[in-house]
């Protein structure tokens, strides 16, 4: 498989002993968002979600082992813009999501562990001290989004392990300590990709509760939830434009997957991607 992301950054490292060679680039414009991506290199290592800091001088993404008891599981690593300084941060399970808070000061990710058997979310320094748990639920906790002046996360929590069977996928939003945990959409429906505006007013999301995977927004706090997209189709990875007078997103309303950009009421929806 293939990757390309344009920050041709490609090197080779050392890692317990072993060499290990990959290559991350990064595509120009689109720079307010980078979607879920993940690759593997000729060595056979997964590389995903590469996550810049707000300053653009850092980036950081995981790497899955590559044998022995932790195949399969990634670690988050942090290196400079040029790819250079790798370091990696984690060593337990499986260390995913990685996203830097505004001041880059700390990285929230999600985090799997045999002893709690389900994802919560965690937090860490860029240098990688100072790891603290933020949530201790019972269910699966993922996608952290730090609020633009860094003083809150939200997030989407499953009941059960492994996602389970339940269909009541919720967004919360805590201090960035942990504390004060609040369910923001409250219904039976999977509510999930949360994404704040740059002016930390609202947050768009993604839900099924029309029946199909449709963009919605709300008010910080939980109320006005209002319907953005409404096809048959799937309409999901919302984010927004730095200015915050647009929202980009992924649909496939016409067959295959296109990125598309609308206004933040929802209307003047536009296909970018040909």
């Amino acid at each position: 498989m293939r990757c390309n992301l344009h920050l041709q950054a490609s090197t080779r490292n050392r890692y317990r002993g072993k060499a290990i060679s990959w290559r991350i680039v990064v595509v120009g414009a689109l720079s307010f968002t980078l979607l879920l991506t993940a690759c593997a290199s000729s060595s056979g290592r997964i590389y995903a979600d590469p996550a810049w800091s707000l300053d653009g001088s850092k980036v950081a993404f995981t790497v899955e082992a590559e044998s022995g008891s932790r195949v399969g599981l990634p670690v988050i690593w942090v290196m400079n813009a040029d790819g250079s300084n790798q370091i990696q941060l984690t060593d337990s399970t499986a260390d995913r999501e990685p996203v830097w808070s505004p001041d880059g000061s700390k990285i929230a990710f999600s985090n799997w562990r045999w002893s709690a058997r389900n994802h919560n979310l965690w937090v860490i320094n860029p240098d990688g001290s100072n790891q603290a748990r933020l949530t201790s639920s019972a269910g699966d906790e993922h996608n952290p989004a730090w609020s633009p002046d860094g003083t809150k996360i939200a997030f989407y929590s499953v009941p059960g392990r492994f996602f389970g069977s339940s269909n009541n996928w919720e967004i919360y939003v805590m201090n960035a300590d942990g504390s004060n945990q609040t369910n923001l959409t409250n219904n039976a429906a999977r509510d999930f990709s949360p994404a704040w505006s740059p002016d930390g007013n609202k947050i768009v999301f993604v839900s099924n509760r029309d029946g199909n995977d449709e963009i919605y927004v709300m008010n910080a706090g939980g109320s006005n939830q209002t319907r953005l997209t409404e096809t048959e189709a799937y309409d999901g990875y919302p984010a927004w434009s730095p200015d915050g007078s647009k929202i980009i997103f992924v649909s496939d309303r016409e067959g295959s997957s296109k990125i598309y950009v609308m206004d933040t009421d929802g209307s003047n929806q536009v296909k970018l991607a040909k």
